[in-house]
Formats: structure tokens, sequence, C-alpha cells
């Protein structure tokens, strides 16, 4: 079967799925053959673009004044330089198309594996996730590099917030668009594109005033935290736009970080900011924006992104537009199948609602015969597993390839596997042992 064959399939498949969540028989797969004779010609990281564009803006001189007005009190928060706007930029420039030559990189770097099961690969700018509040005027962000990460917080002060709006001639925006246009152009037809990673409204708001002076902010100025997120997030839907009106001239569909390919318009909607909002807070300075959000797009996605951010899950759940939730579990913490996370799960599939988590093919035989046993129907789940090899498959997920009509009412798996389960797991017990009990220091749902 050829590759473009292979997606069609999958996007056959994946347009059914989000019709009708039982059309498969099955959850979905997210997976890839990984090609060991395929090489990238360069190394390529999430943060490679933001990198170098940072690098070009000269950005990290500005890390002593940035810091300062980090620190500063409440009242006394320093000016700090404007973004840079109203600048045409010249793609022909040799240190502009030097990063441009970069998209070939990251094409090359999609295309060391092969997608299997439900894979679609998605290319994306990747100018991280604070890339929107770099594009909002002479008072946008000013990213700076930190040890494996970017640092987007840039606290200015309210009289310079009054004044944002989307500004497409910000060197964040003209290499970001031109980046995704260079996907659309120069990638083969079968490759997905999507939306780059964005910061929803709180997020947005929260780089640009830094996080305590934004919580105090919520308690003090509430009227006008309130009219700065009304105008930000007109902003970010704009950018959406945007973006999905040039993917959609060549794409019959697109995704975002999150994973998944929607045969519609599917940007990520996030609010990392829901860590450390109160009840109320987030009912008035969260919840409107992620609703408005989700509303907007064709296929409500919703990146839940750690264990600080699960007060909050029921009212997600109560929202019609929301179709999925991509649950990262966090640093240092037990992956998506592991029993930590079992009421989360239940609680995301008895709303009505489909789950992606992260996880190893040999975890998730496990999980499968927990949720059937427990009545709790599986195929609203997403597993995102990475690369594999056949044999895993094989082994572990022997029904990926079957028709619906062979899966209804029948065990997925063959005569004997689960006596030969059962000893894999014995054999290795600290391996598996987050299947059955609680991690010490995870709170359930």
């Amino acid at each position: 079967m050829t590759i473009e064959r292979q997606i069609d399939d999958a996007k056959r498949r994946l347009r059914d799925w989000w019709n009708d969540p039982a059309a498969l028989g099955r959850p979905v797969v997210l997976c890839n053959y990984p090609k060991f004779h395929a090489r990238p010609r360069k190394q390529w990281g999430y943060f490679t673009y933001a990198e170098l564009l940072i690098k070009l803006l000269g950005n990290d001189a500005l890390k002593p004044q940035l810091r300062a007005a980090h620190d500063a009190p409440y009242n006394a928060i320093p000016p700090l330089p404007r973004a840079p706007t109203g600048v045409a930029v010249d793609f022909h420039d040799p240190a502009n198309a030097a990063i441009l030559a970069r998209v070939r990189d990251q094409i090359d770097a999609t295309l060391t594996a092969d997608p299997w099961g439900d894979e679609i690969p998605i290319l994306r700018s990747q100018a991280g996730p604070g890339f929107p509040a770099c594009c909002m005027g002479e008072y946008s962000c000013l990213p700076t590099t930190g040890p494996a990460t970017i640092w987007y917080e840039t606290v200015r002060r309210w009289p310079e917030l009054e004044h944002l709006e989307l500004d497409t001639t910000s060197p964040w925006w003209q290499f970001t668009i031109e980046i995704t246009r260079r996907h659309l152009d120069d990638a083969p037809g079968w490759v997905g594109v999507g939306f780059p990673s964005m910061q929803g409204p709180t997020d947005i708001l929260q780089t640009l005033r830094g996080t305590q002076h934004l919580v105090r902010d919520m308690l003090k100025e509430g009227e006008r935290v309130k009219k700065t997120l009304d105008r930000i997030d007109e902003i970010y839907r704009d950018a959406v736009d945007h973006f999905w009106d040039e993917i959609r001239r060549k794409r019959d569909g697109t995704g975002s970080f999150i994973g998944i390919w929607a045969p519609g318009k599917a940007p990520s909607v996030q609010c990392d900011a829901l860590a450390y909002l109160g009840p109320r807070q987030f009912e008035r300075f969260a919840l409107p924006y992620i609703r408005a959000d989700l509303e907007a797009a064709e296929f409500g996605t919703y990146h839940l992104d750690g264990p600080g951010a699960l007060k909050f899950v029921d009212d997600l759940l109560r929202l019609p537009s929301l179709h999925l939730i991509q649950w990262v579990e966090g640093a240092g913490n037990p992956d998506g199948v592991a029993m930590a996370w079992y009421p989360l799960v239940k609680k995301v599939l008895a709303a009505g609602k489909r789950i992606l988590l992260y996880t190893r093919a040999d975890r998730i035989p496990h999980f499968i015969r927990r949720l059937q046993r427990d009545g709790v129907d599986p195929r609203r789940v997403v597993f995102s597993i990475g690369n594999v090899q056949r044999y895993e498959i094989e082994q572990f997920l022997p029904w990926l390839e079957a028709e619906p009509d062979r899966l209804a009412g029948r065990d997925w798996y063959p005569d004997g596997f689960w006596t030969e389960y059962e000893e894999l797991l014995r054999d290795d017990p600290k391996r598996y042992a987050d299947l059955e009990h609680d991690v010490q220091g995870i709170r359930d749902v």
C-alpha cells in the first residue's frame, strides 16, 4: 500500500470517528514506525524556530531589563523596550533566508518515520506557545532563551496593554505565517499542516503581565482585566482564522500540537493559568474564553496540562463544544493509562467526550480490559504511543486493523494472550506497578 493510500484510509477513519466515536469499533491509535536508515540532515527541536528568531532579534540582551520588570513591586514596574513592529521582513535577506531554510530540515525530520494506525503527521510552525503574545503591537512579549526552554513572560504596565491588536507586521507573525506557507508548498501533500502552538487569552495576559501581577490584578482591577481579555480573545480568534485560511487552501483538514488530525478547523484551546485560579477567577476570567474559543472551532480540542488543572474538569466537561481532551500528565508523573488517572478517564468518557492519552503499546491491553470490565466503552479513547516496532502492534494491539463487526461483543485478544500477558506484568512489577495502584502524592479526580 502506498503512503498516500494509507493516509487517505486514516483520514476516512478519522472522519468517521469524529462523526461517531463508535464507527471504528476500537480506540484511535497514533503511532509511527521509525525508519532506521533515515536521518535528518540537521537536528530538529521544538524550539528551533523560536531560538533562531530570538537570536535574530537580539532579545537575549534584554534579559536584565526583563528580570527587573518581573521582580519590580506591583506599582513600580519599569518601562520595557518596545517590540519591533511595522517591519516588512525581506525573506531573501541571508539571515532571514537561513531561518526559512530550516523548514526543509523540519520536513526531513518528520519523514524519518512512517505513520501507522490512525497517525497523520502534522507540521506546525512551532514558534512556542507564547507566539500570540509576540504579535500584539509595540507592547508585545519579548521572548528570551532559557535552559532547554523559552521564557515568554514580559511584564508590561497597564496603560501599555490598552493598545493591543493583531500585528501582522511583527517579525514573529511574518515568519510564522511564512513557515506555514512553506509547509503547505514544500511538504508532500499527504503530510498534514496544523496551527502553531497558541496560548489562550488568559495565558496571553499572564505572559504580558506576569503571573503574580495578574493574580493581584484580578482582585484589584477586575473590570480592566475583563476588558483586556475580551480584546485578546478577539485577537486570538482572528489569528486562528488567518492560519485556517492559509491551511485550507491546500489541505482538507488540520490539527495542532495535540497531534490528532481533524477534517476541519481544530486549533488547540488551552488555559494553563487554571493551576493558580480559584473558582470565582476561573468563572470570570477563564471559562468564558475557553467556551468561546471551542465554539469558534469546528472540532473542539482542549489541552489539559497536569494535575493542577484537574480542579475545573467538571466545568470543562459541561461545555457542549468540547469534543476531545488531551491529557498531559506532567513531568515525573506516570503516563496516561496509570491507575492515578483512571477516575479522570472514566469521568471524561461518561460525559460523552473523547480523551487522548500518552502511553506505550504494552500498557494498553491492561487499560482496555479494565475499562471493559467496568462497562466503560473504550472507543472514545485516543492512544498516542509514538515510535513503535511492528512486533509491539502485533503482540499488544492485534485488533488495530480489524473491521468493527469483528470486535463487537468479542474478546479483542487471541486465546492464551492473557495468560502470557499476566506473566509479563509479574516479571517486571516495578515497570507496571502504576497500572494497579495509585501513585503516592497524586490526587484522584
